[in-house]
């Protein structure tokens, strides 16, 4: 087994036993360059481990696990003991892997395997610091791993069906940029997806790891397939691949998701297609989609509603004829009645 320490940027054989761990799968889905954005991620979660003042204070050396070797094997006693509480998931890597290690350290062992292998952000609080710009969640010692992912991936029956049956072809991340002011981030924690934030501007967070999505979507493990298919069908309505400003936006922000299989064709746009994320795609439809322009630039470009745009632009283009007419009539009454003073000024002169 692989012996590399977490100190050590991951190699390809520790790769590989992450890919076949992790995802298993076949085909090309076991070839380790599919995996690359997600092997980003990978190094960028143990580069914060092992940020600290001091070396003694880095979060990577209180850890039980030392190697990638030690994730690979935490994530084995994982899967086989998902249904367990978190106390006894504890007590079996203890037995199994860590004879000699504290509370603490195994269990930040547990949640850094669920980082990396479920791009799930669980961490213990005094760890959340690490990210302030997102939220971290904390698994509980009486919740099973099941019970855990279950509860950050709530399954809806409801949540907007009723008002918006069916969702118009220009819900698009592109056109909210463009028309509703929405400040597009980037999160790598699938909790986070499609979720907004309006505290001081309107900020959409979206998860675009299409490679880690497909590797769990042919794994189907512990993500549930319809999880994780759901998840794409969100990336394909929201960033259609047909839309030339959807792809000026991809570009920009230096996005390449949409090269990654699998493809599931057009946009769908029936809100009853989608369980896990119906909720927070009906706040974004109604808070920032469906919300009036809020200036003059988004009012003049604004199509979304063609009837309201065009009345109000008519109304506006009336407007400032009437306006041109009352001044044109204001300067006539003037130039008339400066003539006729004009004129009592030389008749006047005249009579002299």
């Amino acid at each position: 087994m692989m012996q590399r320490g977490l100190h050590d940027a991951i190699d390809d054989t520790s790769k590989d036993a992450v890919v076949a761990s992790f995802f298993g799968g076949t085909g090309s889905n076991t070839r380790v360059g599919f995996y690359a954005r997600y092997f980003d991620y990978y190094e960028k979660e143990l580069k914060h481990l092992r940020l600290g003042i001091r070396q003694s204070t880095r979060p990577i050396d209180e850890l039980a696990a030392k190697t990638h070797g030690d994730i690979v094997r935490i994530c084995t006693v994982l899967k086989g003991a998902h249904s367990l509480p978190r106390s006894e998931v504890r007590k079996s890597v203890r037995g199994i892997l860590f004879p000699l290690e504290d509370d603490l350290a195994i269990n930040r062992s547990l949640d850094l395997t669920v980082r990396l292998w479920l791009m799930i952000n669980v961490r213990d609080k005094d760890l959340a610091i690490r990210t302030p710009h997102k939220p971290s969640v904390q698994w509980g010692e009486t919740d099973s791993l099941h019970d855990f992912i279950q509860r950050q991936f709530p399954s809806s029956k409801f949540g907007g069906t009723q008002r918006h049956p069916r969702l118009r072809p220009s819900f698009t991340v592109a056109e909210m940029v463009e028309i509703c002011s929405l400040d597009l981030r980037w999160t790598d924690s699938l909790e986070d997806h499609l979720r907004l934030d309006m505290r001081r501007r309107k900020v959409l967070w979206v998860f675009s790891y299409k490679d880690f999505l497909n590797g769990h979507l042919n794994s189907g493990e512990t993500l549930s397939s319809e999880l994780v298919n759901e998840t794409i069908m969100t990336l394909n309505m929201l960033f259609p691949q047909w839309d030339p400003a959807t792809q000026r936006l991809l570009a920009k922000h230096g996005q390449v998701f949409h090269d990654t299989a699998p493809f599931f064709g057009p946009q769908r746009l029936n809100l009853d297609d989608f369980a896990f994320w119906k909720v927070r795609l009906v706040e974004i439809y109604e808070e920032i989609y469906l919300a009036p322009p809020d200036s003059w630039r988004q009012l003049w470009v604004d199509r979304r509603n063609p009837h309201q745009y065009y009345t109000f632009w008519i109304a506006l283009i009336v407007l400032g004829l009437s306006l041109l007419s009352c001044a044109a009539s204001i300067l006539q009454a003037w130039a008339s009645i400066r003539a006729l003073n004009l004129q009592i000024a030389v008749m006047s002169e005249t009579s002299r």
